[in-house]
């Protein structure tokens, strides 16, 4: 993920001990096989199940990889204001960042 271009799946959840975590999933074109592949890339716990505690735990997550921020080209979440939210959702604060976020 450091070399390429990728599309970041993520949604968070509730465990059954109770603590919010946030799944990390990357999609992307493997040139070399001419396939698109997707794959896991990380669970996260978080403080709350807010837009801003998602996007500190994925820009740690690529900060901790030294996977440029710039890379990431698509976020594919589902529409709950957490995510998509028009002041401060995660796709407003991830835009932030990188000006040129496409939003799936």
């Amino acid at each position: 993920m450091r070399l390429w271009t990728f599309s970041l799946l993520t949604d968070d959840t509730t465990d059954i001990t109770n603590k919010q975590q946030c799944c990390l999933l990357v999609r992307y074109f493997d040139s070399t096989a001419d396939f698109l592949k997707g794959s896991f890339y990380k669970v996260s716990y978080l403080t709350k199940a807010t837009s801003e505690s998602m996007f500190t735990a994925i820009t740690n997550a690529l900060a901790n990889g030294y996977i440029p921020r710039e890379n990431v080209i698509a976020l594919v979440t589902d529409d709950a204001g957490t995510m998509l939210g028009k002041v401060s959702g995660l796709y407003v604060r991830l835009s932030e960042l990188q000006g040129s976020l496409c939003s799936v």
